[in-house]
């Protein structure tokens, strides 16, 4: 026991001066919020924008991935900009421009040499809010998207990913993959990108971060001007929709299919209910040895490690009292079935 809380006391120790680095944090006059962390310990600098929305907050069009769609658009042309340009100009001071998309947040980020730094904040702040959003490419990525959802079908991993959060969220829009649902995707029309990047690609749902070898004033100064002279001076203030403010864990009475590719089965597991599944057990392996387990460990290892494990999956499930497996899985698995074992 000490020398676990040696160990613990000596991490916090570590971590203790990232902590108290100091770094800028302010709220802009258009109600964006800039941080600025210098670091001089080499001569680059990463600028990003952080939107504060992803698929959870997609409303009337949950499930479609058009946070996703909107990310792959703002790539393609500004009021300022053609598309090729802004990789170009990236390229051309020694960057690379990037982005991303999860569930609560939308990320858009350019790392450069320190010195193009002011080159960087301009363009991003360009392609977040003044994307002209051209009808040719919304057309175009859409194809490109629809690709990305079929790769996503024939991945084994990407698709038990998908069937674990509609599994364990019922209610919540963490159940709807980032990527969208095909048919719901496919409906999506350029004006739905318009209204919903209009809406929430607002300044007080901006965060824009800018860490490196740069001078926190300059950046500040920048960042103000251009609050205040030309752009979101059309923009309204964002209000924040209606989600759940922590995902609920709600199983029982589900019923879901995971099509596990990689190994050709088709399994229904019924009522998942988490304490039956923290339920000790004695698991078997094919030696014929015991070890004391739970069956949501059992069930685990045999999903990511094939079907030759299915003999140990039936012994462990009947030395719980449970009924053993028909098909060519765990036929189910309900709420009260299996019984405390194990030592």
């Amino acid at each position: 026991m000490a020398k676990s809380s040696s160990l613990t006391t000596g991490d916090l120790a570590l971590l203790r001066p990232f902590w108290e680095e100091p770094v800028h944090r302010e709220v802009l006059p258009n109600g964006a919020t800039l941080i600025v962390r210098q670091d001089r310990s080499a001569p680059l600098a990463s600028v990003q924008i952080w939107v504060k929305t992803g698929s959870v907050h997609e409303d009337t069009l949950q499930g479609s991935g058009v946070s996703h769609y909107l990310e792959h658009l703002l790539f393609k042309g500004t009021e300022r900009r053609a598309g090729r340009e802004i990789s170009a100009t990236v390229q051309a001071h020694g960057g690379m421009i990037n982005a991303y998309t999860t569930f609560d947040r939308t990320v858009y980020y350019i790392d450069l040499p320190s010195e193009h730094v002011g080159i960087a904040v301009d363009l991003l702040a360009d392609m977040v809010l003044h994307s002209t959003l051209p009808a040719d490419e919304v057309a175009r990525e859409k194809d490109v998207i629809l690709r990305e959802i079929d790769m996503v079908k024939d991945d084994p991993d990407q698709r038990l990913g998908e069937t674990l959060f509609a599994t364990a969220f019922r209610s919540h829009p963490y159940r709807f993959p980032v990527i969208g649902h095909r048919e719901v995707f496919s409906s999506l029309t350029r004006e739905d990108l318009v209204a919903y990047y209009r809406a929430r690609y607002v300044p007080n749902n901006l965060v824009i971060v800018v860490v490196g070898d740069v001078d926190p004033a300059a950046v500040r100064a920048f960042a103000h001007l251009l609050s205040t002279q030309f752009l979101w001076q059309d923009r309204v203030a964002h209000r924040p929709l209606s989600t759940p403010f922590w995902p609920e864990w709600d199983v029982k009475e589900c019923a879901v299919r995971l099509d596990l590719a990689r190994a050709g089965w088709r399994n229904l597991l019924r009522g998942l209910d988490s304490a039956a599944l923290d339920t000790t057990i004695r698991y078997v392996n094919t030696k014929g040895s015991y070890y004391t387990s739970t069956v949501g460990d059992v069930i685990s290892h045999a999903l990511f490690h094939g079907a030759h494990h299915r003999g140990q999956v039936a012994a462990a499930l009947r030395a719980a009292g449970a009924e053993p497996p028909t098909t060519d899985f765990i036929h189910a698995v309900r709420t009260g079935v299996l019984r405390p074992g194990g030592d």
